[in-house]
């Protein structure tokens, strides 16, 4: 078997996951440019919890590496196969990564060009050295510095080490009825509402427990494209999951429920809706301009706390705070598009190569290059 990405039906509604990494990609693009640059109060409500976006990214990422990659894992793999994964998935998210980081380089030197002092427990080197291995939220460090949201792909850098084994375990699922999936998916909730139990919060102590969130919830994607192969909903159920989702959430927003309760149950009624095409959702997010959001939110969502930390320093306070707004948006879009085509694809593209050059000489059955690596 090679390692292709599995192509084999179900699939989800891939277009409408897109459009889901659209909005939540910009949800975070809001959220952390809200305390110096403020929204309206209505607009605020709604991005004030922007830091649970990566959640949703979490449960997708496993739903779709585990739909791509999953059956090859699901018997003894070559070792190979195992390091060829590891290799495109560092091939997708890290050129992006060290572009940006390595411009990051160049903020402290803009607050000694502006007199300021830089502020305190910020650009450590050690944090620094950490963040270009992809290590730097393993559980070692007592903060987050640098690009600070890249916290979660040093996360799912550790979930790409695990993800073969991940796939194995998960993959007894699919010889099982309903009630072993449905035992492993109340299994993966009750454990997300433990950790978040002990930490205070799903969203709390991110260097010491966000690994391990990322984890679980990568491994609650997984299950869910299991129980998803037992049962689709369709059109009416589809659309009572989406209202089951965005109830779970209300739960949380107006205080009734913690986090970690009602969070990732409403994130998986609304992946598990959102596999309907009909469903009125799904139409919405796979409208054109979602589509090209999602393809280059990763971008998005990796250069975007550059543009604010930049903005900040030369713009807010300078100009009118609608203009700064306008400015961090436009900027963020802009660079999105830019990196995008000029380092995160044909970055993709070159390390795919070097991957299958340095691999030839492994076992494999086939060494075949896969048309596109998923972009969850």
């Amino acid at each position: 078997m090679s390692l292709h990405p599995d192509t084999t039906p179900p699939r989800p509604d891939i277009h409408a996951f897109t459009g889901l990494r659209a909005i939540a990609s910009w949800i975070v693009v809001a959220y952390h440019i809200r305390a110096d640059l403020p929204f309206p109060a209505s607009v605020q409500a709604v991005v004030a919890h922007g830091e649970y976006a990566v959640d949703l990214f979490f449960v997708m990422s496993g739903y779709v590496l585990a739909l791509s990659y999953g059956p090859r894992f699901h018997h003894p793999a070559a070792l190979g196969d195992g390091l060829r994964f590891l290799g495109f998935r560092l091939a997708r998210i890290y050129p992006t990564h060290a572009v940006v980081l390595g411009l990051y380089c160049l903020v402290p030197l803009l607050f000694v060009a502006t007199g300021r002092l830089l502020p305190p427990g910020r650009f450590d080197l050690i944090n620094l050295g950490a963040s270009a291995l992809l290590v730097q939220n393993w559980g070692a460090l007592e903060t987050l510095d640098w690009n600070v949201p890249a916290w979660s792909i040093s996360a799912e850098f550790l979930f790409y080490l695990s993800f073969p084994l991940a796939a194995a375990a998960v993959g007894c699922l699919r010889a099982s009825t309903g009630p072993a999936q449905a035992v492993a998916m109340v299994a993966s909730l009750a454990s997300l509402v433990a950790l978040g139990y002990a930490a205070g919060g799903l969203a709390a102590d991110i260097p010491h427990v966000g690994a391990l969130r990322c984890l679980l919830e990568c491994t609650l994607g997984m299950i869910l494209l299991e129980a998803a192969r037992l049962w689709r909903p369709g059109p009416h159920a589809s659309n009572a999951l989406t209202v089951a989702a965005f109830a779970l959430a209300a739960l949380f927003g107006t205080g009734l429920a913690p986090d970690y309760a009602v969070l990732p149950a409403a994130i998986l009624c609304l992946l598990w809706s959102l596999l309907e095409p009909r469903n009125l959702a799904s139409r919405l997010l796979a409208r054109p301009v979602m589509l090209w959001l999602g393809r280059i939110s990763f971008v998005t969502y990796i250069v975007h706390y550059l543009v604010k930390d930049t903005v900040k320093l030369l713009l807010v306070g300078h100009i009118p705070a609608a203009a700064a707004q306008a400015t961090y948006f436009a900027t963020v879009l802009a660079a999105s598009a830019l990196l995008h085509h000029a380092i995160e694809r044909p970055g993709q593209r070159a390390g795919q190569r070097l991957t299958q050059l340095l691999l030839t000489r492994l076992p494999t059955p086939n060494r075949t290059l896969p048309r596109q690596e998923p972009t969850p």
